[in-house]
């Protein structure tokens, strides 16, 4: 039972964790944080963190079905 919680609170905070790489891809996109004359390493850095918070997002997603699978065949049995 702990080990499960521990594991469901990993991927809770690892989804909360790719909307904020999710966002900070957005905001340097818009807000040219990387380099203020070079848009096109502005749009690769936002994109390339978007696509990583997505990436991490599934992940987690993944893992919180995974053991939730698990539980329901465990409470099954």
């Amino acid at each position: 039972m702990n080990k499960i919680f521990n594991q469901k609170t990993f991927h809770y905070l690892s989804l909360i964790m790719a909307f904020t790489y999710i966002i900070l891809g957005m905001w340097v996109y818009k807000h040219k944080m990387i380099s203020p004359t070079d848009q096109k390493l502005n749009i690769l850095a936002g994109v390339l963190l978007v696509i990583y918070g997505g990436f991490r997002g599934y992940r987690a997603y993944m893992g919180i079905k995974t053991i939730n699978t698990l539980n329901d065949q465990n409470n099954a049995s």
